[in-house]
This record gives C-alpha cells, sequence and structure tokens, in this order.
C-alpha cells in the first residue's frame, strides 16, 4: 500500500515536471458509483467522451484465477484510450519489452460490487497498521471480498489490462483506483496522528502473511524512476517528501 503511495506521487510529478500538468490528481470514488444503481458500463468513469472509455470487445479466453462473470477482455474500441491513440507498451505480465499493444478490459460486475461504503468503513475500522493493510488486501482469492481487487478485477477481470499484477499501470484508470486506496490509508493515519505515522506493518512479500513484516526502515525503490525512499520518509503525506491532502 504505501508503495503504491510513492508511486502515485512520482506519476503526478512527471505529469507536472515532463508534461506541464497543473491540475490535481484524481481519485475514483467507486462507493459513488456503485449507489448510483446504475449498470458499471453507465459509470461517468467509463464514458467514451468525458471519462476513460469503457469496457473492451470481447474474446475468448482462458480464466487462470476463476474470476466471475468476466465479460470481454479485448481492446478498449472507443474513447481517448483506443487503439491506436493509446497503447500499453510493457507486459503482458513481467516483461520488460518494448511491446505496444492495445488497452484491454474485461468487467467483472460481482467484483467492482465489492467497492461499496460498509466495506470500506470496515476496512478503515482498525487499530493497527497490519490489521488495516490484510483487511485492504486480504488473500488472493476471488470469493473474498476487498476494495483492491475490485478496482483492479473488477475492470481489468481476466484478460483487461488493469488484472495483470504488472502491467496494470498501463490502464490509466490504475491511477485513479490507488489515489484512491492512498486517499483510505491517509483517511485511517488521520484517525490517530501523529501515532500513526509510525505505524507500519505486513508481509514484504504480497500476501505472504507467514513471512518477515516491513518495517519503518524498509526502502522502496522505483528502479530508474525516482531514488529510494524507506518507508518513514512517506508514511505522512504532509512531511518533507509528500505534500498534499484529500478533500
Amino acid at each position: 500500500m504505501l508503495w503504491h503511495r510513492y508511486y502515485i506521487a512520482i506519476y503526478e510529478k512527471t505529469l507536472r515536471d515532463v508534461c506541464g500538468y497543473r491540475g490535481a490528481q484524481p481519485y475514483w470514488n467507486w462507493t459513488i458509483d456503485n449507489n448510483s444503481g446504475k449498470d458499471m458500463s453507465r459509470w461517468p468513469i467509463f464514458d467514451n467522451h468525458t471519462g476513460f472509455g469503457g469496457n473492451g470487445v470481447y474474446v475468448d479466453g482462458e480464466n487462470p484465477f476463476a474470476v466471475p462473470e468476466r465479460s470481454d477482455g479485448g481492446c478498449v474500441p472507443k474513447g481517448p484510450f483506443a487503439w491506436p491513440k493509446w497503447s500499453v507498451n510493457l507486459g503482458p505480465g513481467s516483461s520488460l519489452a518494448y511491446n505496444p499493444r492495445c488497452l484491454t478490459r474485461d468487467f467483472s460486475r460481482p467484483m467492482v460490487k465489492w467497492a461499496t461504503p460498509a466495506l470500506a468503513n470496515w476496512e478503515l475500522d482498525v487499530n493497527k497498521y497490519s490489521d488495516f493493510a490484510y483487511r485492504l488486501e486480504n488473500v488472493l482469492d476471488f470469493t473474498v471480498p476487498n476494495v483492491h481487487g475490485a478496482g483492479h478485477f473488477g475492470v481489468g477481470g481476466a484478460l483487461g489490462a488493469l488484472g495483470d499484477v504488472y502491467a496494470s499501470p498501463g490502464d490509466p484508470i490504475f491511477y485513479l483506483h490507488h489515489t484512491t486506496m492512498n486517499r483510505m490509508l491517509w483517511t485511517w493515519q488521520k484517525r490517530n496522528l501523529p501515532a500513526r505515522l509510525f505505524d507500519v506493518g505486513g508481509p514484504i512479500i504480497p500476501f505472504d502473511y507467514t513471512g518477515p513484516n516491513i518495517t519503518l526502515g524498509f526502502k522502496v525503490g522505483l528502479g530508474k524512476l525516482a531514488p529510494n525512499v524507506t518507508l518513514a520518509q512517506i508514511m505522512n503525506s504532509q512531511g518533507d517528501i509528500l505534500c498534499y491532502d484529500y478533500e
């Protein structure tokens, strides 16, 4: 979770330094969309003109993780991120080779419905960071609700970019989803400051809850994208390295 905090901060910095962006970093509050009662294809975030485009076209394919009710999986046909206006260049999987291809999505409506106010509030209702992180991530099981998986696999499904653990940043919705996750983390921290600026825990390797735990001295790295930092340096969203708040 804290790795994502640093990742989206560097993403926003790059938008400002390289692209001249001057706006705020937006987040996607999926609880509002779920409460609207509309099918997710009609949610504003997926609008072809004012949003990020919708689902991909249907393709047959394997579903090794048994993502429930995967729907399409092919290229997003319309909107600002349709091929060839937009390409996903890395992956699939962990490959770092340049591999331009279309953005794919594979909506899973049962999974995206996990992202409710009730589930988000339950995940926030703990006293230790390790418990908060566990509720947020939970286990790698597509029958166990958690809001992190709801965003990834509710949109990416089995065959979409957002469902690819390595190449998921190729879908721009990745950044809106994880900014929401970071907003949840900052909300949790602000309920007991400054104590929660020093509270970390949870597995170093994702989902390895029997392995070693992270500490404040654990280093977060983004390779050539940014210098390494320790978790202690990014625990505070209004500290020396990070400086922002959420509405």
